[in-house]
């Protein structure tokens, strides 16, 4: 890069970036002299899909300068410019090593660029966060980018798919569920998330399984997406199946909020899981977590998020981090 340049290079500055930090500032001395022209994608295209900025704002004189290593592999892969750091702090334009990318890459969606790309999250996903820390807010933040930075965007999730079990343990009901969606635009399938938990208070209830893996769907914004149920316990498929048409009881609790839940999908069926890929993965997880001390098992107050989602809307709510 030679300081009589007369070109004008477009400097893409990826939202998390900030304009003083680390990244930036290194970032500022690698451009040295030349003429450029900042585009701050948090203001002129919020929550801007990582599909869109690699078809429609990087270009022949960009340069990207972004925290998000995917994407900057990605960048490079296409013969664009990035700027980020290594593991060391140090800036790099070079693609990172130990970074896995999609063979495929996801096509767009979209004709023209938009200034906006935050999608609202929905009255339920902001009452099941109430009360996160920052550090569950920015594991849900970076789950969702992942979803979506593989999809390309959410308009390219077709459907979610998940398997829900319980086994019964002497520290109480171990509930797992294991998360697979499937894409548009000739986008292959993703197993996109698996959770395991157990009622901090050791009680036992059919709900608590599928109440478990419906917050997450809904924490990843996912509640607008078909959704395929497919239950191992067959207490809690008769129940869902029950609330789904209408004749399971709904009384304040857990079952209440169960029902909630599920008239917020936009679309949702239910069925046994019995056998296949799936069931055989659950059950073999359950499995090992109960012979094993481990941290992937969280503890839940089941009965804290029943009283938030029937409960009115946290004063101050904010969103649970959309776009991206």
């Amino acid at each position: 890069m030679t300081s009589n340049d007369k070109r004008t290079l477009r400097v893409i500055v990826d939202a998390g970036v900030g304009s003083d930090g680390l990244l930036m500032r290194q970032a500022k001395a690698w451009l040295g002299p030349r003429r450029v022209e900042y585009c701050l994608l948090d203001e002129k295209h919020k929550g801007i899909p990582d599909v869109e900025i690699l078809d429609k704002v990087l270009g022949k004189d960009t340069v990207l300068v972004t925290k998000d290593r995917v994407l900057h592999n990605r960048a490079l892969r296409k013969r664009f410019q990035s700027l980020t750091l290594d593991k060391k702090g140090r800036l790099t334009p070079r693609a990172l090593p130990g970074i896995r990318l999609p063979r495929q890459e996801a096509a767009s969606t979209e004709k023209e660029l938009r200034a906006d790309y935050i999608r609202e999250p929905s009255l339920l996903a902001l009452k099941l966060k109430d009360g996160f820390s920052e550090k569950q807010f920015q594991k849900y933040r970076r789950r969702r980018r992942r979803i979506r930075s593989y999809f390309g965007s959410a308009d390219n999730i077709a459907k979610a798919s998940v398997t829900i079990a319980t086994r019964q343990g002497r520290q109480g009901d171990l509930h797992g569920y294991i998360l697979h969606l499937a894409g548009r635009s000739g986008v292959k399938g993703l197993k996109a998330s698996e959770g395991y938990c157990r009622a901090g208070d050791g009680e036992a209830d059919p709900c608590f399984c599928v109440l478990h893996a419906l917050a997450d769907l809904y924490l990843l914004e996912l509640d607008d997406t078909s959704v395929e149920l497919f239950v191992i316990p067959p207490d809690a498929l008769s129940l869902v199946r029950r609330l789904l048409s209408g004749s399971g009881e709904r009384q304040a609790g857990s079952r209440q909020a169960l029902g909630m839940l599920l008239d917020g999908l936009a679309e949702v069926s239910a069925y046994p899981c019995t056998k296949g890929r799936f069931y055989e993965m659950a059950e073999k997880k359950l499995t090992q977590l109960m012979r094993s001390q481990t941290n992937e098992i969280v503890t839940m107050d089941f009965a804290d998020m029943v009283r938030r989602i029937y409960g009115p809307l946290p004063v101050n709510a904010g969103p649970v981090g959309s776009g991206g």
